[in-house]
């Protein structure tokens, strides 16, 4: 009966070592840092260093992502996407000072060269005693290694931080597609506009001749046998000479 159990457990840790070896990294080697899972990334899953294991902050995340604790993630603490990993900084880390910073910072930097694409984010937990570490940590975090800080003011926010970073990194900033589409808007009515304001045209037409012309350049150096399938032979002949009295032509 021993040896039966012993060969049944044997088995099941086996089982789940082997579950694991989808999502395990080989070991870092002693001059490089360790590297952020870029490939083969499982999707909505978030990888926890297994440091956290027996922490709430792990069980917390599980709540909204599925959690795979793993060892030999090295200074990375979460990582919720391919191209984005976390280092977390409790009140106690912090209060270590910037100088124990530093040495992550620079494997994360490591990181980063070897992975262009590779965002680093750092949670900073404010609290009473750490606030006025903030400074400090922010600018060495910014502005000396060009990374993200983010404050929280509770453990329990831990989650939702890493949610949220999961669902910006796989979405495209609706803010820069909307900035685009309205500065292309903008530039094409300021060119109707222009166009309205030559004798005899009018929006409909202006409109037409946009279609036909992207530009004020190339309507201007449009002779009357282009425009006049455009607009006919009398307004063509009214644009021809619109422009050559001001000599844009």
């Amino acid at each position: 009966h021993f040896y039966k159990r012993y060969k049944m457990s044997k088995k099941s840790k086996f089982a789940r070592d082997s579950d694991l070896d989808d999502f395990q990294d080989p070991g870092p080697s002693p001059s490089h840092a360790t590297p952020a899972r870029l490939t083969n990334f499982p999707a909505g899953h978030c990888l926890v260093n297994e440091k956290w294991r027996s922490n709430s902050v792990s069980k917390s995340i599980a709540r909204v992502m599925t959690v795979k604790l793993l060892g030999g993630l090295g200074v990375v603490d979460f990582q919720p996407s391919p191209n984005l990993v976390v280092l977390y900084m409790t009140e106690g880390d912090i209060i270590c000072g910037v100088e124990s910073l530093v040495l992550k910072m620079e494997k994360f930097k490591r990181m980063k060269s070897q992975s262009p694409t590779l965002v680093v984010a750092c949670i900073f937990m404010r609290t009473e005693l750490s606030s006025q570490y903030f400074e400090s940590f922010q600018r060495t975090i910014v502005l000396q290694y060009s990374c993200v800080i983010v404050p929280i003011t509770n453990q329990e926010q831990v989650p939702q931080v890493l949610h949220q970073m999961f669902v910006a990194e796989s979405q495209k900033n609706p803010f820069q597609a909307r900035s685009i589409k309205l500065e292309s808007s903008r530039l094409h009515k300021d060119l109707l506009l222009a166009v309205c304001k030559i004798p005899g045209m009018g929006e409909k037409r202006s409109r037409t001749l946009l279609q036909k012309m992207e530009s004020i350049r190339k309507i201007a150096r449009a002779r009357n046998p282009e425009l006049t399938p455009v607009l006919g032979p009398n307004l063509a002949r009214g644009v021809e000479d619109f422009f050559r009295k001001r000599n844009t032509i």
